[in-house]
């Protein structure tokens, strides 16, 4: 970054000036800020989580830089990379927001997506995460059989299952 300053006297026509007064200075700033990274999980700042049950709450977290300042962050979840179709677009403050997810659909990818703003107004490229799922039902219950009720083998047990889904 560059920062400019501007200076004006001014000078009358018997050659008398003025002083010389300047500005406190402009800084040209046209790089944008960049996203490092985003990541959904149960709570602020913890490990990325892919599988969301029902009454669980989402954070998602943002982490970015630029050379001046990040003064804000827009944050949407989508069905594919970079949509707006689950949660529209919307400012933070800060960089990690809790979203309520109950009407999004379950066995469906989500994926969350940030962009950021910084002082001079630049924004960044929009950055997704690697997308989770809602995982609200139970798995199907099957059958478990450990063969014989009785043996008389201490090194092996044959046991069975069968039926289990999810």
């Amino acid at each position: 970054d560059v920062k400019y300053f501007i200076s004006v006297f001014a000078a009358n026509t018997n050659g008398f000036t003025s002083d010389t007064i300047s500005t406190d200075g402009i800084t040209i700033d046209i790089q944008k800020p960049a996203v490092s990274i985003i990541a959904e999980s149960f709570e602020i700042d913890s490990s990325d989580v892919d599988w969301f049950g029902p009454s669980q709450a989402l954070y998602i977290s943002a982490n970015a830089t630029d050379n001046n300042e990040v003064v804000s962050y827009e944050f949407s979840v989508g069905s594919s990379i970079g949509a707006d179709d689950a949660v529209s677009w919307f400012a933070s403050e800060i960089n990690n927001i809790n979203i309520e997810i109950d009407d999004l659909s379950e066995s469906k990818q989500y994926f969350s997506n940030v962009k950021v703003l910084d002082s001079a107004g630049n924004i960044s490229e929009i950055f997704s995460s690697d997308g989770f799922v809602l995982d609200y039902s139970p798995p199907l219950v099957g059958i478990v059989s450990n063969g014989p009720s009785i043996t008389n083998s201490t090194k092996s047990i044959n046991l069975s299952w069968s039926g289990f889904s999810d």
